[in-house]
């Protein structure tokens, strides 16, 4: 069925410009067919059907791809709020230790027990020999009148206080940054802002603070005994500074600027060694007590054997 009206005037489309109503309800069979609009309607044309019917659609043009949005930007620190400086890691230096620490994550601070067993076994293998060293020079000053006895203390204490001052400075400022009792319990001292080996007038300074300058202050026998009570004040109170502290930096520590420091998580026989300490403690107390209460009996048993031989 055409869908235009041919005449002499040209096509003419369906519609109140080119038919007239026609009257309701009587239609015709070429007005049941759906009107097509044309451009002479002022509308765009239907797009063009299969032959099922279908309208061929063309295929929607992709959408664009949109780039992924940039990350976040940190926003800087208002003006005039303080930004900390960095902390720097602590590197141990190279053969200190054979644990594979190479900076601050791994370590951590040394602990309380292991420093006061290090320490104390420090000050057994210092003073043995200072002791065996002392009675070498000094000799039987203890004969020759209470002047020679007040010389002999003297020299006494000045043996004393060096060998302590060039043992523990010498290793604490060496390669090693430790004594052999701090190795034996891989502890480490280092600066405690930078981790680097302390300096000499770093150690000394830690010596004199650690106790040393009471050491040297009891050379003088006047002051002695004194000096030898405030010194074990001074410890107790470097041992609770020690332990409270969260970095484990006494008075002492403050003082020189240190820190030490020792594999997380190390295994070491600080509790053997206290187990020793106090075993000894013990045998010295008993010892003592049974000098007081038997010492009369062994003296009357030693008379008796003499005088039988």
């Amino acid at each position: 069925m055409a869908r235009f009206d041919r005449s002499s005037d040209g096509p003419v489309p369906y519609g109140p410009s080119g038919r007239p109503p026609e009257s309701a309800g009587q239609t015709s069979p070429q007005d049941a067919t759906p009107r097509v609009a044309t451009p002479s309607d002022g509308a765009p044309p239907p797009p063009p059907t299969t032959q099922t019917g279908t309208p061929d659609l063309a295929p929607p043009e992709p959408s664009p791809v949109l780039a992924p949005p940039p990350p976040p930007s940190i926003p800087a620190a208002p003006s005039g709020v303080p930004v900390p400086p960095p902390v720097a890691p602590w590197t141990p230096p190279p053969g200190a230790f054979s644990t594979g620490v190479s900076g601050a994550p791994g370590l951590e601070y040394g602990r309380t027990l292991d420093r006061v067993m290090a320490y104390w076994l420090d000050s057994i293998l210092i003073g043995v020999p200072t002791l065996i060293l002392t009675v070498v020079l000094v000799g039987g000053a203890g004969t020759q009148g209470l002047g020679r006895v007040e010389g002999a203390a003297v020299v006494a204490g000045v043996i004393t206080a060096g060998a302590n001052l060039i043992y523990f400075v010498a290793f604490w400022t060496g390669s090693a940054g430790a004594t052999p009792a701090m190795r034996l319990m891989k502890l480490q001292m280092g600066d405690a802002g930078t981790g680097a080996t302390p300096t000499v007038p770093q150690g000394m300074l830690r010596w004199l603070a650690l106790g040393g300058i009471f050491s040297v202050v009891a050379i003088l026998p006047a002051v002695a005994g004194l000096a030898s009570g405030l010194q074990a004040i001074w410890i107790l109170l470097l041992l609770v500074t020690t332990a409270t502290s969260p970095t484990k930096q006494g008075l002492h520590d403050r003082i020189a600027k240190t820190a030490l420091v020792q594999p997380a998580g190390a295994q070491t026989p600080a509790r053997t060694c206290l187990f020793m300490l106090v075993a000894l403690m013990v045998i010295w107390v008993v010892g003592i007590v049974a000098l007081i209460f038997l010492g009369g009996q062994v003296s009357r048993i030693l008379s008796t054997v003499g005088s039988s031989i």
